[in-house]
């Protein structure tokens, strides 16, 4: 942007006579990432130090623009000084902290790093942090500080995707972090002594080896009433004959927890007797989105997908067998609402194909079908959207996307665009998926493809798009 600005005197000129509010709000622009939230800010990170280089007068601007410093990166690519120069001008605006310290770093760099930031903890309304072992003692010393903070709102903590791990340990015996709204914590040993409320996010990912307490867990969720997005990802929940005793009244019935403003659950790859109490427990009337993925088999999800049956518009089940009765019992419910579906596990195309015209039919509204796990027919699947358009009186399906061995099928109301995207598979044809990923997510790979499928393909549809490394065989 400044390149263009001053590529000719004409502009350059024009650019002078800008008030200094109108630049102030140009620099914040061109400092600010819309597009990123949770990750790294990447996009204008270094922006604020580029516009003070141009000439005196913008970065008399800049310099006097405390919103331009406040995402402030913190790794070892970034001197203390500067970390110490963007902080003094930020002056006491709420800020964003991104710290990244690997293994390779130096101990005493990160503590003198922590040190800087204890200065400010009045100021950090959001703090994530990327680390492993070498920043865990550092890290949980600024957490301590941090916990009685007022201006906290988001805490992102994640622990290396290698096979070390980050111990995180916060004193206090009372309510911690009292105005934290967004909790995310993956890939950590926490030490669930504190408590926490009022949360409106809460993400457990890649927790096995802290094993929170069902109790805990239930206390968090029973403290935050405006609680909107729930994601549990392969944690054990320990302690749950305890939790069912307390839970369990009189006459043998759970008492609930209420959460009526949840309106996305995530539970992924959860021990099914868990999972199974979890669902029985859970009470979301709100809810617009559902994820639910298993490594054994489904758990009951009538109860839940019955008390949100007039407000859910996204539902993605994975599953280990296409006949599964927790799989067959939620797909009869009727979802008005329902938008995009999501199928992923083994069979339930190519084996049971009448329930997948149920499906099609059952969910009017349906406008993107997501499934893996199986052999896709390329002409069944079209036949099968064009005849779920024939019977009238549903949504014309605008996308359908195979994952897995099968293609992406980017299909548009005419049926006659297809596009086929080959993703990532393991040595044993399974889809690879990062732990801190969604399990659908999309990637290239070597995958095969029969040339009798490649050949329907091209005959049902008047443009072809290939993309990734496929193996063409008999």
């Amino acid at each position: 942007m400044f390149s263009f600005l001053l590529q000719s005197p004409a502009r350059e000129c024009f650019i002078h006579r800008l008030q200094d509010d109108v630049l102030y709000e140009i620099f914040c622009l061109a400092a600010s990432d819309p597009t990123d939230t949770e990750s790294a800010h990447r996009g204008g990170a270094h922006a604020p130090e580029t516009i003070s280089l141009v000439c005196r007068h913008w970065r008399a601007v800049a310099e006097a623009s405390p919103r331009l410093w406040s995402h402030i990166e913190v790794d070892s690519q970034h001197s203390i000084a500067r970390t110490s120069r963007w902080l003094a001008l930020c002056r006491q605006t709420p800020i964003t902290v991104r710290c990244s310290w690997s293994i390779k770093n130096n101990t005493m760099e990160i503590g003198s790093q922590i040190q800087l930031l204890k200065i400010h903890t009045s100021s950090i309304e959001t703090l994530r942090i990327v680390g492993d072992r070498a920043a865990q003692d550092a890290v949980s010393d600024l957490l301590t500080r941090l916990s009685a903070s007022t201006s906290l709102r988001t805490l992102d903590l994640n622990g290396p995707k290698n096979q070390s791990v980050i111990v995180l340990q916060i004193e206090g015996d009372h309510i911690l972090f009292p105005t934290l709204r967004k909790l995310l914590l993956r890939r950590l040993i926490v030490e669930w002594n504190w408590w926490i409320q009022g949360l409106t996010v809460l993400v457990l990912d890649n927790l096995y080896f802290s094993q929170p307490t069902w109790d805990q867990v239930s206390n968090i969720l029973l403290s935050s009433p405006n609680l909107n997005e729930l994601c549990l990802r392969n944690t054990e929940l320990r302690h749950q004959e305890e939790f069912v005793e307390e839970r369990t009244t009189s006459d043998g019935l759970n008492r609930p927890i209420l959460l009526h403003h949840l309106e996305r659950l995530e539970v992924w790859d959860i021990q099914m007797d868990a999972l199974s109490l979890f669902f029985d427990i859970i009470h979301a009337p709100s809810l617009s989105e559902l994820l639910v993925k298993s490594t054994s088999r489904l758990p009951d999800l009538v109860q839940t997908i019955t008390s949100s049956a007039s407000t859910l518009t996204h539902l993605r089940l994975g599953f280990i067998s296409s006949t599964e009765p927790g799989l067959l019992r939620a797909l009869q419910i009727p979802l008005p609402r329902l938008g995009t579906l999501g199928l992923f596990g083994p069979g339930f195309f190519s084996s049971a194909s009448d329930s997948m015209f149920e499906v099609m039919i059952h969910y009017k509204g349906l406008k993107s079908l997501h499934i893996s796990g199986m052999d896709v027919e390329a002409e069944q699947l079209v036949g099968m959207i064009r005849w779920r358009e024939a019977v009238g009186d549903c949504q014309a399906i605008e996308e359908v996307v195979s994952y897995g061995n099968g293609p992406r099928y980017d299909v548009k109301s005419s049926l006659v665009k297809l596009g086929v995207e080959f993703h990532a598979l393991d040595e044993n044809g399974n889809e690879e998926w990062d732990a801190g990923e969604d399990w659908y997510g999309e990637r290239q790979s070597s995958a095969s493809i029969k040339v009798q499928v490649v050949l329907t393909i091209c005959l049902l549809f008047s443009s072809v798009i290939l993309t990734g490394r496929a193996a063409i065989r008999p």
